[in-house]
């Protein structure tokens, strides 16, 4: 495998397995899927079952925000684009194929992005967390999400506002 499948997610029928598989960065290539489905095909599916791999279809969600952060916590723009950057990164490797369904079904929810990016200048400027603000326009809410799509961060825009 050129990179781990790390995300899988199962849609079952009678004799019927369809399984989608991604990685970190989203869809797997090719020939990562191929290799995942021999696999498969060889050690993991039972007589009178039909198992399918398919590559996860990616979702790109753009993220636009706003971060107001005080002037005298020190931080420069490119730190707290940097530090929101690299957690927008995690949180979207980590979010499964289908999305998160705790609370409603199949979505990526609004607050998550928006507490992910208040968390990662908070994480800069502790001292400073109760007078952090963030505001997110893009996307404009909880954004759905198909069973076999796999969520993957599209651009991000920052404005940085020192307060």
């Amino acid at each position: 495998l050129t990179q781990a499948i790390t995300r899988t997610k199962t849609v079952t029928l009678p004799g019927v397995v369809d399984l989608y598989v991604a990685n970190a960065q989203g869809a797997p290539g090719a020939g990562d899927l191929t290799i995942v489905d021999d696999t498969i095909q060889a050690w993991a599916v039972p007589l009178a079952v039909t198992a399918t791999v398919f590559a996860a279809t990616n979702l790109s969600i753009a993220v636009t925000y706003t971060a107001y952060v005080p002037s005298a916590s020190g931080v420069s723009s490119a730190d707290v684009q940097g530090a929101v950057n690299t957690a927008l990164g995690v949180l979207f490797a980590a979010i499964p194929i289908g999305g998160i369904v705790e609370t409603t079904a199949n979505e990526v929810p609004l607050e998550t992005i928006r507490g992910t990016i208040f968390a990662a200048i908070a994480g800069l400027v502790p001292a400073y967390k109760s007078q952090i603000s963030v505001t997110v326009s893009l996307p404009a809410g909880d954004t759905s999400v198909f069973t076999n799509e796999v969520p993957v961060l599209g651009a991000v825009t920052p404005t940085v506002v020192f307060t």
